[in-house]
């Protein structure tokens, strides 16, 4: 009887211990991204004069915005990647959008039809990056209230990054 009770209380403490680094590392994370991203956390990102969807983008709720461009390949695996995300996680519903920049928008247009979940903003002009010079192509933003910068970094390539936008998606 009494071993059973040291194991159970060993696993109850390697439990604990696995909690508090994963809350450590988290933490970390966090700290690491706000001050590498320190240049735009904070600032607001502008959307006018783009296409008129982005109306729904100046919700009270928090919501994530990836840039992605017609010629990019890796754009289209991110796509996909962030509608199976939606699918499987009702949180993200309505939350995510693409800002598509650069031409060939036709290219993209099958691909939008059947990602329902997803909302695209198209930049026609190429005026995102001359208003929002802060803003790399590569990064996903989660943007709060009013479109101000919350956090960003790479989500679908780094699993804690995901958990810290997910904690903070609302």
């Amino acid at each position: 009887m009494k071993k059973i009770l040291y194991v159970a209380i060993s696993i109850f403490i390697l439990i604990l211990i696995i909690i508090n680094i994963s809350i450590f590392h988290k933490k970390n994370c966090l700290k690491q991204m706000q001050s590498n991203y320190s240049f735009i956390i904070n600032k607001k990102i502008e959307f006018a004069p783009l296409d008129s969807i982005t109306q729904n983008a100046n919700s009270t709720q928090n919501h994530i915005l990836t840039i992605v461009s017609p010629t990019c390949e890796d754009c289209y695996v991110k796509i996909n990647r962030w509608n199976t995300i939606v699918q499987r996680d009702k949180r993200f519903q309505n939350r995510v959008y693409f800002l598509v920049t650069g031409n060939e928008f036709e290219r993209l247009n099958e691909l939008v039809k059947e990602k329902n979940n997803l909302k695209f903003i198209y930049d026609y002009e190429n005026t995102f990056f001359k208003q929002n010079p802060n803003c790399l192509p590569s990064l996903t933003y989660l943007l709060g209230e009013k479109n101000n910068v919350i956090l960003c970094g790479m989500p679908l390539e780094n699993k804690t990054t995901m958990n810290i936008f997910i904690d903070n998606l609302n």
